[in-house]
């Protein structure tokens, strides 16, 4: 579900972020000039449709972060 505005995306990360049961593990980066691809798992129980994979396409400019977005498979 997209979330938009800033007070909608506020509600979900805080709603993700007090979520004991979610493990996100990040794996290994790619850096490639000023684009960072960053993948990762995210887990909210013990099954295999508990989780999903996504990546973040990360643009950097000295040394800042300037546009992130991310994807998730689902």
């Amino acid at each position: 579900m997209r979330r938009e505005g800033g007070r909608a995306c506020l509600a979900r990360w805080s709603e993700l972020a007090g979520n004991r049961a979610l493990r996100f593990t990040p794996e290994p980066a790619e850096i490639h000039g000023d684009l960072a691809v960053q993948p990762w798992l995210l887990q909210w129980g013990d099954g295999e449709q508990d989780s999903v994979r996504g990546v973040n396409l990360i643009r950097i400019r000295g040394g800042r972060i300037v546009e992130a977005r991310g994807y998730v498979k689902a």
